[in-house]
């Protein structure tokens, strides 16, 4: 029977980290299997570490970690302290379902070449949405880290690159890669919404060798406030996402070529999206495609590769 941490990260975390916490003194085999919970307070300015403390004084599994240095990545290196065979990392916006600990312990029993595990996400949002809203919600419940929108009642494309909420990770393949010099990528720092580091932390464990399960019998709900539907806040999360992928390809091996070809891409994808349309799907889904062609195409024009000065 294999033990488990739970690794909490959380930033101004106020308004949901309550029931992600009680969701996970609910789980099923929570008294048998768990064997603690880490909050990572990445120096919250908000009520967060309040709403921790409670928590600690009443559960003794409950601990509180403060992390200093900004970005995602410092707070889930972290994760190192457990003492759990595997770290289970989740945002404080999961709420997990209460059988979600019983499929990963068949999965971890049987499966001992894995390295990273995965659930379905279902995008759960807090308030009403407009039709604008729902739409961009439509387009980019992916990039929010979900695989379903509001039920599971439905098929859904097959999950083949890993996501940091409700990921997996064997605790001494984590305290490998963190020896190791841990990541390059610094991921969400406060308002800033980059992001990338789950994907390489998870590059880095394929390439020891492991491999990955996606399993929809893990179901856990991400909570989505309305505010993070807005026009500026998706802007910005594109944005985020596109450097922190051009990021990742310039670490590739054969990255020039890669990076030639997916900037011819982007052109061709941006001048297609110019077109005209009256949906308003399709409107703002070439407007998102805009965004991310201009972003990578902005980064391979800036990429110091190509502006070296002539001697």
């Amino acid at each position: 029977m294999a033990s488990y941490s739970i690794v909490i990260c959380t930033y101004n975390g106020q308004n949901t980290i309550s029931q992600a916490i009680d969701a996970i003194l609910s789980l099923h085999l929570y008294d048998t299997h768990v064997k603690e919970v880490l909050i990572v307070d990445n120096a919250s300015t908000d009520k967060t570490k309040e709403i921790i403390e409670e928590y600690v004084q009443r559960e003794s599994k409950v601990k509180y970690i403060y992390e200093s240095k900004p970005g995602l990545s410092n707070a889930r290196r972290r994760a190192v302290e457990a003492s759990g065979d595997w770290v289970i990392y989740v945002d404080d916006d999961n709420v997990l379902n209460w059988d979600w600990l019983d499929v990963l312990e068949e999965i971890t029993a049987s499966h001992y070449d894995v390295g990273v595990i995965n659930g379905a996400v279902i995008a759960v949002p807090l308030d009403a949405l407009s039709s604008e809203e729902e739409c961009r919600l439509s387009l980019m419940y992916r990039n929010l880290a979900c695989t379903h929108i509001g039920s599971i009642d439905y098929p859904a494309k097959e999950n083949r690159n890993p996501m940091g909420a409700g990921m997996c990770i064997p605790t001494r393949i984590l305290r490998e890669i963190s020896q190791e010099g841990w990541l390059d990528l610094l991921g969400r720092t406060g308002e800033n919404l980059s992001s990338g580091e789950d994907t390489e932390l998870c590059n880095k464990v394929f390439r020891k060798g492991y491999t990955y399960i996606c399993d929809y019998r893990m179901q856990m709900q991400h909570l989505i406030p309305r505010s993070r539907l807005s026009q500026e806040n998706v802007d910005r999360l594109l944005e985020g996402l596109m450097k922190s992928r051009y990021q990742l390809i310039s670490a590739k091996k054969h990255y020039l070529l890669e990076r030639m070809a997916r900037g011819a891409k982007y052109i061709l994808v941006y001048l297609c999206a110019c077109l005209p349309t009256d949906d308003t799907w399709l409107k703002e889904s070439r407007r998102q495609k805009r965004i991310v062609s201009k972003v990578f195409i902005n980064c391979l024009a800036n990429d110091k590769l190509f502006n070296r000065n002539p001697r």
